[in-house]
């Protein structure tokens, strides 16, 4: 496990956030209760990652894990949650997995809701949640994890994650009412000087020229066909229930109205 431990400090770090992909998945049911999903794909990042090893640890067998936290199994992090936030995210969790042997490494978080206010407050907050549940610190052994972080300037072994994932997410507004969904820009000359002038973007644009684009997929699937969908790059399965939405993050930042969406069922 000790290997998978170094991996995850690798991953907090923002300078290797151009290795991951993202999906974010929004699954709404007839009663505006459903499930919502992250999952990011660090398969990328596990190959820059085994070209960095040393002849020792090249020699070493594969390592294999496959780890579930469950949010209000955390003990005395979920306990100073505030009583809303223990209600929406009770039956929140955390996935790692990770086959070395087969090059595949993943993270999956996710929430079901109850209704389409609770959707917004775990679309907006899940990500969050990490960071207040020291999830991170939990999955790896969290005093191993800061004394090997001693290496990397002594960073916090839990860190919130969503800045580091997609940084242009919080100049979005998520809006859910029953048959209408949004996303959309609060500000769309904010979010190109934010791509200018934020450190972490500037890193993922620099990260994407060596290691590749950075993508992100959101798929909606709806309780009834779609009306109307206002993205143009949104593509629809044949029934008009799920809409897909894929993008490269790095162009976001120089078209953030790209991101945006409205879909009416």
């Amino acid at each position: 496990m000790k290997k998978l431990k170094l991996l995850l400090i690798l991953f907090s770090l923002s300078f290797l956030a151009g290795c991951i992909d993202i999906e974010e998945l929004i699954e709404l049911a007839a009663d505006n209760s459903g499930k919502y999903s992250m999952s990011i794909d660090m398969t990328k990042f596990l190959e820059f990652a085994n070209t960095m090893k040393q002849d020792k640890e090249a020699k070493k067998a594969p390592e294999k894990a496959d780890t579930t936290i469950y949010f209000k199994d955390t003990g005395e992090s979920f306990v100073q949650l505030s009583d809303e936030e223990k209600r929406v995210f009770k039956d929140g969790y955390c996935k790692i997995f990770m086959d070395e042997a087969n090059g595949k490494m993943s993270l999956k978080m996710g929430c079901p809701f109850k209704n389409m206010n609770d959707l917004v407050i775990v679309k907006k907050d899940l990500a969050g949640m990490m960071k207040k549940l020291e999830l991170m610190g939990k999955a790896r052994g969290k005093e191993e994890a800061e004394s090997s972080l001693s290496d990397f300037g002594g960073e916090k072994a839990d860190i919130d994650l969503m800045p580091h994932i997609n940084p242009s997410e919080k100049q979005y507004t998520f809006t859910a009412l029953p048959g209408k969904i949004s996303f959309s820009m609060n500000d769309n000359n904010k979010l190109k000087d934010l791509a200018a002038n934020d450190s972490i973007m500037q890193m993922m644009q620099q990260a994407s020229m060596l290691m590749g684009d950075m993508t992100t997929t959101t798929i909606i699937k709806l309780p009834a066909p779609a009306k109307t969908v206002s993205n143009a790059k949104a593509t629809l399965s044949d029934d008009k229930r799920t809409v897909t939405i894929k993008s490269i993050i790095t162009d976001l930042m120089e078209k953030p109205t790209e991101g945006e969406y409205t879909i009416e069922y």
